[in-house]
């Protein structure tokens, strides 16, 4: 409670009867494998896209048939990896689809640059260069929004913001908000220090779900130091035997971080100064000036573009990026026979320079190739894991002598970091998209052993995941009625409250209070029609509900078997209009002007529209006339209404059996004694048998010849008495 304007506000916030709905992901990519990130969220009728890429090797789309293109409402991509967002020109070709779609300042200039550079070189994806244009790619980046980190937006009632990631350059993670339910995405990210990013930030605020990325599964990450090591030790001694270096990196991404450690080892050890390390990527040349305006103050100066001498023998390496770093322009004029370290994209070996120099050097035993980022099944790379004798380029095989190093500076989650980002958000449910099969699976199985309370769940691509939202709604009484209900409560009461005195709270639970209802997210307001003109300037209007109900007989005969099933909460009174029955001081019936039938009226609420509901149907099925039968009939009536609960009970020889699954209960009329084996069965059907009775007892035994209207009526009398 908080005073606000000279008045009390009690939040109640109940958790019992809090409101459930449903929020669906579906993966379009990225469901329990790695590439063409792709996924929808839908709740309350909006629809926002996470990424939107191709899968790596393959170009294969995401599955948008399953998705209907108008729904979409906002589209936010997480960073410029084509697998998190290469898919994007296809996207603007789907009919229907007219959303806006969001990324930051770094991934819209990078992602132009990598799209450009897939349309000029094609990456040995002739799919790729058959469907998308330079059109279609200014199209893309005439559409693409700009979004900064922390920036708040709203786009059709989706409002949301974006946190660093630490994976690459301008990586984001997306919070989405859809009427008050939060939704975090994180794309690739990584909690890790490194040299040139900041760790992934963790949101102050509380998470509905969390989209997160399993691309590691349940492994476990070397320690940063030891990695670093390793890596160093390994280009050294491949040196050393006389052999060449050569690093399938990423463009932009992981390869700025490489690019670092070799620096720095190469400015420690002068035995190393004389072999050139050479980056051979144009794409990460034009990203240069992206790289050095969002790495580190304490690194930015370490790069400085030196373009090569025109003058100068292609592939010669005369242009620089640092002191150690040598830009090789052209792979086709380069000295490959030399003593080198060569950094080269992709990273996957798929294509491009680096299958260029990994089909010159695979032979040679001296050489290394040092695999230092994720890589997906099916392409050179992944299989090089395996260290096979023999290796297929371009149709031809080759006997493999190179050696296979693999080392992992993928700026990838592991365990440990899934376990502690986790652990920090405290999110009531987590989905796991963008790992392989088995890793996906092993590692829903080990955090929901740490989180019992939180659902886990990975669904496939295509396949709708529903995931219960429960929310609490702040209920706040305002003015008048927050005067009424202060006035009943001690001073010690409210200080047991503010201590969250479970005793004290339910006292002010019980309270009757009526009021109008206003509702603002998840606000609750109530307040008297005049105290909600004055303080929310809004008139108050009252719905009232008017029923004409088939009846028979006189409104005498109505009152009379309404006051029976009701006990005294009904009275026949009259006024200018005529006689009319009140029914619990909220609900009239009265004579219609229509023949055989009465008008029912009542001001539209929860509890009296339930009231109405019954009572309209118990009035519509009773008779002109009653009689009132004997015990046997009863018997029967009893046994009606029971086959309403159960429909597979039967009556032989004076004696009810109801079947419940595979248990049985049964029934002597005569007593209406109950026998069960289970005990439960039997509580129940004791409490059903009761209730039927006095249900039947009620209607002073009114005699139908028509058992179904019996059992009709007697069943709205029995929900009368539960409700």
């Amino acid at each position: 409670q908080r005073r606000v304007h000279g008045d009390w506000i009690f939040n109640i916030r109940s958790m019992d009867s809090a409101l459930q709905d449903f929020l669906v992901v579906r993966p379009l990519g990225a469901g329990c494998e790695v590439g063409r990130s792709c996924i929808l969220a839908k709740y309350k009728g909006k629809t926002v896209m996470f990424d939107c890429g191709i899968h790596p090797g393959k170009h294969q789309e995401p599955f948008f048939d399953a998705a209907d293109m108008k729904e979409i409402d906002v589209v936010l991509i997480t960073h410029f990896h084509l697998d998190h967002c290469g898919a994007i020109p296809y996207l603007f070709k789907k009919n229907g689809f007219r959303a806006k779609v969001y990324m930051t300042h770094a991934t819209k200039t990078i992602f132009r640059l990598m799209l450009e550079d897939s349309l000029k070189f094609g990456r040995g994806e002739k799919h790729f260069e058959k469907e998308v244009t330079e059109k279609d790619i200014a199209r893309a980046m005439a559409e693409i929004k700009i979004i900064d980190f922390h920036q708040e937006f709203e786009e059709k009632g989706i409002k949301f913001t974006c946190y660093k990631a630490g994976h690459v350059i301008g990586a984001a993670r997306f919070l989405g908000v859809i009427d008050g339910v939060e939704i975090l995405y994180t794309g690739d990210y990584s909690r890790e220090e490194d040299r040139h990013l900041t760790p992934a930030e963790i949101p102050n605020t509380s998470i509905d779900v969390l989209i997160v990325e399993s691309t590691y599964g349940t492994n476990r990450h070397e320690k940063r130091g030891v990695r670093e090591a390793k890596f160093c030790d390994s280009v050294k001694n491949i040196i050393q035997r006389g052999g060449k270096v050569l690093l399938p990196v990423f463009a932009v991404g992981r390869a700025q971080e490489i690019l670092l450690i070799l620096d720095e080892y190469w400015d420690k050890n002068n035995e190393l100064k004389s072999i050139p390390i050479y980056y051979a990527s144009s794409l990460a040349l034009k990203c240069m000036s992206v790289f050095r305006s969002n790495v580190r103050q304490q690194y930015r100066e370490k790069f400085k573009v030196v373009e090569p001498d025109s003058r100068s023998r292609p592939g010669s390496g005369t242009g620089s990026i640092s002191k150690y770093i040598k830009i090789l322009d052209n792979i086709d004029y380069f000295d490959a026979d030399a003593v080198s370290v060569v950094m080269a994209s992709p990273g996957m070996l798929q294509s491009g320079n680096s299958l260029k120099l990994f089909e010159k050097w695979c032979c040679d035993e001296r050489s290394g190739v040092i695999i230092t980022g994720y890589c997906v099944e099916n392409t050179i790379a992944k299989n090089l894991s395996l260290e096979p004798a023999k290796i297929r380029i371009n149709d031809k095989e080759y006997d493999r002598k190179i050696q296979v190093i693999q080392i992992a500076f993928s700026a990838h989650a592991d365990f440990e970091q899934t376990v502690d980002y986790i652990d920090k958000l405290k999110p009531k449910n987590v989905v796991l998209v963008h790992g392989g099969e088995i890793p996906i699976k092993n590692l829903q199985i080990e955090l929901k052993k740490k989180f019992p309370r939180i659902d886990v769940d990975a669904p496939q691509n295509g396949k709708d995941l529903f995931i219960k939202i429960k929310r609490s709604l702040n209920l706040s009484l305002m003015g008048e009625l927050s005067s009424k209900v202060r006035e009943q409560i001690t001073e010690e009461e409210v200080g047991r409250m503010e201590a969250e005195d479970e005793p004290a709270a339910k006292r002010v639970m019980e309270m009757e209070v009526e009021g109008t209802l206003l509702r603002s997210n998840n606000e609750l307001m109530l307040s008297t029609s005049e105290d909600t003109k004055k303080i929310f300037e809004r008139d108050a209007s009252v719905i009232v509900q008017r029923l004409h109900i088939p009846f028979k007989g006189t409104l005498e005969t109505a009152y009379y078997f309404v006051q029976k099933v009701l006990e005294g909460e009904v009275e026949f009174l009259s006024n200018s209009n005529g006689p009319f029955i009140l029914v619990q001081k909220c609900l009239a019936i009265s004579p219609s002007s229509f023949n055989k039938m009465v008008l029912m009226e009542w001001s539209s609420g929860v509890k009296t529209d339930v009231l109405a509901d019954l009572l309209a149907y118990f009035l519509s099925t009773l008779p002109e006339h009653a009689d009132f039968a004997d015990e046997k009939k009863r018997v029967e009536q009893v046994y009606d209404l029971i086959r309403f609960n159960f429909p597979n009970s039967k009556m032989d020889d004076g004696v009810i059996t109801l079947i419940s699954g595979e248990d049985a209960a049964y029934i002597d009329p005569t007593n209406w004694d109950v026998q069960a084996s289970d005990e439960a069965l039997a509580a129940s059907v004791l409490e059903l048998v009761q209730s039927a009775a006095a249900s039947i007892d009620d209607l002073s035994l009114i005699h139908i010849s028509e058992p179904t209207r019996q059992a009709e009526i007697s069943y709205a009398v029995f929900c009368l008495k539960k409700k």
